[in-house]
């Protein structure tokens, strides 16, 4: 049968919600406090965020309905994280690092199979977001440098070179890279450098991709060299690494 979506039909609608809503005892989170929670992300006060728990698993939070309790918290949690990201965005948190981190967390929402996976999700949201703003505070330097760091980050997996980078902020790249060591107490290949290494940290230790295919995928032009790059910054080889940290079946959840 084909929906309607006349106002009309709608009322009809909303009206038998709000009566199966007061029969199954549908409480919300209180404007104030989701308002509350929000500002706290705006701010990066995510210490004050760390204990939020049970919000979801609640009985009288979705009513009665078990069999649909499940896929409501899924839309609240989808709505919830989408606010979240809204209010650090709002924060100053810059747009393509909080549209990235909504991405994973809707995606281990995805593969949540039972309330209390969702409620975890649900309650490590708006923490997780307020201490990306504070960090992104705290690191926050000239527009210009801030700008290379949004470059460099997007193209992690890339051989990036400081011409390129000028080239996107639209400034010379002898300049470019003396207001960007002044203020980052790291001249910019080093940065590259060392950036492309906490991915490649990354990838050892939490996938099983082999070294080759991480010295391809992190854009350098040999294993050699890879090993060379990695070893000035974590005084070990690649292998060494993945030998002491790598964990097999790593989860969000465990």
């Amino acid at each position: 049968m084909a929906m309607k979506f006349t106002e009309e039909e709608i009322a009809h609608l909303l009206e038998k919600y709000k009566y199966r809503s007061s029969q199954d005892n549908l409480e919300r989170l209180p404007i104030r406090e989701e308002t509350g929670v929000l500002d706290k992300i705006k701010q990066g006060r995510y210490k004050e965020l760390a204990k939020i728990h049970g919000l979801i698993d609640n009985a009288a939070y979705f009513g009665k309905a078990t069999r649909s309790r499940q896929k409501l918290a899924e839309y609240y949690t989808v709505a919830w994280i989408t606010g979240c990201t809204r209010a650090a965005i709002d924060g100053d948190m810059n747009p393509d690092d909080a549209y990235d981190l909504s991405d994973v967390l809707l995606g281990e929402l995805e593969n949540a199979e039972t309330i209390d996976e969702i409620d975890k999700i649900f309650c490590i949201t708006p923490y997780i977001f307020a201490r990306a703003v504070a960090n992104s505070r705290r690191s926050r330097g000239s527009y210009a440098v801030e700008q290379c760091r949004i470059y460099i980050a997007r193209h992690i997996f890339k051989k990036i070179s400081i011409d390129e980078v000028a080239g996107y902020v639209g400034l010379n790249p002898k300049y470019l890279s003396r207001i960007f060591a002044a203020e980052e107490h790291i001249p910019m290949h080093q940065y590259i450098q060392r950036e492309k290494v906490e991915t490649s940290c990354h990838l050892l230790r939490y996938s099983d991709r082999s070294i080759s295919q991480i010295t391809q995928y992190m854009g350098f032009s040999s294993q050699s060299n890879f090993g060379v790059v990695f070893r000035k910054w974590k005084g070990m080889t690649p292998l060494e690494y993945r030998n002491l940290y790598y964990r097999d079946n790593y989860s969000f959840h465990e």
